[in-house]
């Protein structure tokens, strides 16, 4: 027979290779790993570093190459103030502009005074100059001349009508009554971008004298960008506010000619992928380029391709507001990290098929005289005892050899006695399974009939089940209470109570059950309820109030089994309330509840107490923790809680919406004048002790299940509050012979059907029956229905 080697789980040999291979993979990986980390952070800062010095460079030359011609301005002024330059004279004005061009090829100087004459030279970058007037002789056209090298005017190469007052250069700084910088306009003759410089001039007594202008091309703007090599593929440009390109490093004019009409560029318009690109996601984060108020940096993902952006927002005190941005591609300093990368792979892989040869050869020579070993150890597993292994190279294999050598001979041995144990052992355990099993199914169905099945689980299953203590924790408690029932347990004999009070119970425990509430004890006809404990819920508040609607639903059934009986009808009240108790094992050693204990147990008691029949009375917490969208209430009322300082709110329940869908069915109690008062005295009652004080007055109204009593007037000052519980009995009103057993009432606040209050006059109230007996209940059905 042959047996096989190790094949189901992994050998030592392989794992032993294995070991090898991640530590080296590990080492390598993560050194790798770590160093691509380093040297990308390296990269960004410098790449951070290298475009702030740009936007430093960008931001001084623009500086320079915009105070230019104001600097000019202040030659001008200082020659005005000196009295070697006269404004009202024409030639010298347009001689010394000649002289500044000399200097400043490719600007325009101008003058114009409130009498609406101008003079300009406009000169070109190939030399070539104009002379454009307007004065007293020209006017209403402002004439050009081309001028020869000497200045001189030779022929004119145009004349149109010149209203001075219309022109930006001239109106704007006159308005502002400071020096201004005109919008960005296009030329059509020398198709390129220009501003203008416009200073006002006043004299000593403030009097608008004219304006000088000078206008220039942004074009040398666009030739410094493309100077500054950032990065191979980076780009730099100048964009106004609006997103109107000002000057670009990308190869393209920053206007785009149409016919006889050139157009200002806009940024997103750009032929330039990158800048355009970059515009775009720009405009995704800031929504707008006016919303950039400082200097800053963000990295944006442009075609899968992440790209370092640096803004800089550009203004002076002159009106000039622009945005400079830089984009730097990280694949352009981000090779020489891609480089080390590759490398770290390579040596990588290396290092693994140097490991695995290494390894593999090493768990080989270990594994050998382990494999001997295993394949005897499977022919004993298989019962041939007559194993023998030679002894090992190792001093470490040597041992074990002999040590596994006398392990078979004695195994042998034992086995043979060790089978017939066995099979003595097994019966038996077989046998004591069988009685734990049987037993432990009547401890459950034991246990079952006192507590709740998660009780129960919790007790038995669980170490700490059974030890005594307990802990806070917020739940929701229902309690629930037979209105009358102690009256008619009086009537009844014992037996009979206990059938009713079973019955009541089956159906009612059914009903909490399919609402996974916990039932805590019955309390004479009360139940207590718990939602959260033993196991808490997301939606213990909701289930509650849902149980409460249904409890109440569930008392039909009560009812129509106590009418077969020949019984009174049954009429329940519930309170709930939720808040933080200490729930866990409560007693002794010998006697142990599981249950709950705390004010809040206690204020579920006393909202409770505050129902009349077939009604359900809620705290604000559990509105709250329920969900005050899905409870439909019918009111709510202050009350002053015995135990607290402070009056609560509580609310009454109509129903619940959501998956229960759930809804209490509403009867109008239509009251009725009674010609004939029928004459009651009554007593208050103090939790479950009569008083003994007594009062009369007559019952002057009825409903079906309420009425209106009227005391008499030397009860007058002792109206009842409202929720006070009181025992009635009935009487004829010539002898006060009493003709009723007792007959048990709650105060109430009467709501009329508009939200206002019935009228109660100041020796009358309201109340609802809560336990009749049969004569008395008959006896005002046919009185409220001969009404």
């Amino acid at each position: 027979m042959s047996y096989p080697t190790i094949n189901k789980k992994l050998s030592i040999r392989f794992l032993l290779s294995l070991s090898f291979i991640i530590q080296i993979l590990a080492a390598v990986g993560l050194t790798g790993w770590f160093s691509f980390l380093h040297g990308h952070k390296v990269v960004q800062d410098m790449a951070l570093k290298l475009g702030d010095k740009v936007m430093e460079g960008i931001d001084l030359h623009v500086h320079d190459y915009l105070n230019k011609p104001y600097l000019i301005h202040e030659i001008n002024v200082a020659a005005i103030e000196a009295g070697s330059l006269d404004l009202q004279d024409f030639p010298a004005l347009s001689r010394h502009f000649r002289s500044l061009i000399a200097h400043n090829l490719g600007m325009t100087f101008s003058f114009g005074n409130q009498r609406g004459e101008v003079v300009s030279i406009l000169s070109e970058a190939n030399g070539d100059a104009y002379l454009a007037i307007k004065d007293a002789s020209t006017a209403p056209y402002l004439e050009t001349y081309r001028l020869d090298k000497q200045g001189s005017p030779l022929e004119m190469v145009n004349q149109e009508k010149f209203i001075l007052e219309e022109r930006p250069w001239y109106k704007t700084p006159v308005d502002k009554n400071k020096p201004t910088w005109s919008p960005i306009f296009t030329s059509l003759a020398l198709k390129n971008l220009y501003i203008g410089a416009a200073h006002p001039l006043h004299d000593q007594e403030g009097k608008l004298q004219g304006v000088f202008n000078i206008s220039f091309t942004l074009k040398e703007l666009s030739e410094f960008l493309r100077s500054l090599q950032i990065s191979e593929h980076g780009e730099q440009l100048i964009i106004e506010r609006s997103g109107a390109i000002v000057a670009t490093s990308a190869e393209e004019e920053p206007f785009i000619r149409s016919g006889n009409i050139i157009k200002r560029l806009h940024v997103l318009d750009s032929s330039n992928p990158l800048i355009r690109a970059t515009a775009e996601h720009l405009l995704e984060e800031v929504g707008d380029f006016y919303r950039v108020k400082k200097s800053g940096y963000c990295f944006l993902s442009i075609n899968g391709k992440n790209v370092l952006v640096q803004l800089m927002p550009f203004f002076d005190s002159r009106g000039i507001d622009w945005l400079i941005i830089v984009a730097i591609p990280e694949e352009d300093f981000m090779e020489q990290v891609h480089i080390n990368t590759r490398i770290t792979i390579i040596l990588c892989f290396i290092s693994l098929v140097v490991a695995t040869i290494i390894s593999w050869q090493t768990s080989r020579w270990i594994f050998q005289p382990l494999a001997i070993l295993i394949q005897a150890s499977q022919r004993i597993a298989h019962g041939e005892w007559d194993q023998k292994i030679p002894v090992g190279h190792s001093s470490e294999t040597a041992a074990l050899s002999e040590s596994f050598n006398k392990m078979a001979k004695e195994l042998k041995e034992i086995f043979a006695t060790l089978e017939l144990k066995v099979r003595e052992r097994t019966a038996d355990l077989n046998k004591a399974n069988l009685d734990l099993k049987a037993r432990n199914v009547l401890i459950r169905s034991i246990f079952g009939r006192y507590l709740t099945d998660e009780i129960v689980a919790n007790l038995l299953e669980k170490p700490e089940g059974l030890k005594l203590g307990g802990e806070r924790r917020t739940i929701t408690m229902l309690t629930s209470d037979l209105r009358g029932f102690t009256a008619l347990a009086e009537r009844l004999a014992p037996e009979q109570v206990v059938q009713v009070l079973n019955f009541y119970f089956e159906v009612m425990a059914d009903v909490i059950t399919s609402h996974k509430g916990t039932i805590d004890e019955f309390m004479g006809d009360g139940i207590l309820v718990l939602f959260g404990a033993p196991i808490p819920r997301v939606n213990d508040a909701q289930r509650a109030v849902a149980c409460a609607v249904e409890m109440q639903l569930a008392m039909d059934k009560v009812n129509r089994q106590m009418k077969q009986w020949g019984l009174s009808e049954l009429s329940m009240g519930i309170g709930i309330n939720t808040g933080e108790v200490v729930v866990g094992n409560i007693g002794s050693e010998k006697r142990t509840k599981y249950g709950v204990v705390g004010s809040n147990v206690n204020l579920a008691y006393r909202i409770e107490s505050y129902t009349t029949a077939g009604q359900i009375l809620i705290s604000e917490q559990t509105l709250h923790q329920a969900g005050k969208s899905i409870i439909k209430t019918e009111g709510n009322k202050q009350v002053q809680a015995k135990g607290l300082s402070q009056p609560i709110t509580i609310y009454e329940v109509s129903g619940i919406g959501g998956k229960y869908n759930l809804c209490l069915p509403y009867e109008e109690e239509t009251f009725v004048c009674i010609l004939e008062a029928i004459p009651v005295q009554y007593k208050l009652l103090r939790g479950k002790h009569i008083k003994k004080e007594v009062f009369s007055g007559s019952i002057v109204e009825l409903s079906a299940h309420e009425a209106k009593i009227k005391v008499d007037d030397c009860y007058e000052h002792y109206v009842p509050p409202i929720l006070t519980n009181i025992k009635l009995n009935f009487f004829t009103r010539n002898n006060w012979k009493e003709v009723s057993d007792d007959v048990y009432a709650k105060v109430i606040q009467k709501t009329a059907l508009n939200s206002g209050y019935f009228s109660v006059d100041k020796d009358s109230f309201y109340i609802h029956f809560t336990s009749k007996p049969p004569q008395v209940e008959e006896m005002l059905r046919e009185v409220y229905q001969s009404l």
